[in-house]
């Protein structure tokens, strides 16, 4: 993770540098590619929320499967249709920070109460 972090670090001191510096007033063909960095740099990180997705998921499902003994197909259209599944897809959100069995009881709360509450973070 420290990895990617850098590799962001690095881009964005890239583009700076491209763009004439931080405090320089970036030509036409210098913002257009400014934004299309950006737009890379989106799309980038909208594929590693999926792919932290990916890994957290069959830990939610499996849960899903032996708490509720739901089968595979089930488990998976629970949590796929859920709203936990849509605000954990916003970026935004940041709760793929969080562990499957902490979003387990998420959904197990929305599935209950047709809520989905957000942890408090633990400083």
């Amino acid at each position: 993770m420290a990895t990617a972090f850098r590799g962001n670090l690095d881009y964005a001191a890239i583009s700076r540098k491209q763009c004439g510096g931080a405090g320089a007033a970036p030509d036409r063909a210098n913002a257009r590619a400014g934004f299309r960095r950006a737009e890379v740099l989106r799309l980038r990180t909208k594929k590693n929320i999926y792919a932290v997705i990916a890994i957290i998921t069959p830990g939610i499902i499996s849960l899903l499967m032996e708490k509720r003994g739901l089968s595979l197909e089930r488990a998976a259209d629970v949590l796929y249709g859920s709203r936990l599944y849509e605000v954990l897809e916003d970026e935004g959100t940041k709760l793929w920070r969080f562990s499957h069995t902490v979003l387990y009881d998420m959904l197990e709360e929305e599935l209950e109460t047709g809520n989905v509450t957000f942890p408090e973070e633990q400083i």
